[in-house]
């Protein structure tokens, strides 16, 4: 039963030191004020616009990379043509965490996910972003029609 009992400890040690190093250590929080205003602010905005230019004024380097603007534009033309322009926006809900320290300078990490009505029929926005050096960036954007 000791024997059990150390074994345990020492493996809660070993997390706990090994978060610490490598800045793993998370704390979450459900509908986080600052990034819940960011998400409420660009979701909206972005889905309006009639191109990709605010997605990628917003999005981090590494989503550009993978996503270039290009893209994005053939994403709102898809958009546009299968659901139409956005009628209405009901609120984004979702989980912020926060990673301290992090050598990347990424101190938050949102994921929200929001209800969007077009004129054509609903959808689901999967939205992700960081906190990097002060400034919130996209991560991800995803319109998953119903």
């Amino acid at each position: 039963m000791l024997t059990m009992h150390r074994r345990c400890l020492y493996a809660v040690t070993f997390f706990v030191v090994a978060a610490g190093i490598t800045g793993c250590f998370w704390v979450g929080k459900q509908n986080d004020p600052e990034s819940l205003d960011y998400v409420n602010w660009v979701v909206p905005d972005v889905l309006s616009s009639s191109d990709g230019k605010l997605l990628t004024s917003q999005s981090s380097k590494e989503l550009l990379e993978k996503f270039p603007p290009k893209k994005m534009n053939r994403m709102f033309k898809v958009i546009s043509d299968e659901l139409g322009a956005m009628t209405k926006y009901d609120g984004a809900k979702g989980m912020t965490r926060f990673l301290s320290p992090s050598p990347s300078g990424i101190t938050e990490i949102a994921q929200y996910d929001a209800k969007v009505e077009f004129t054509k029929g609903a959808a689901t926005v999967h939205f992700g972003a960081w906190k990097r050096g002060g400034k919130w960036e996209i991560t991800a954007f995803y319109v998953e029609p119903e």
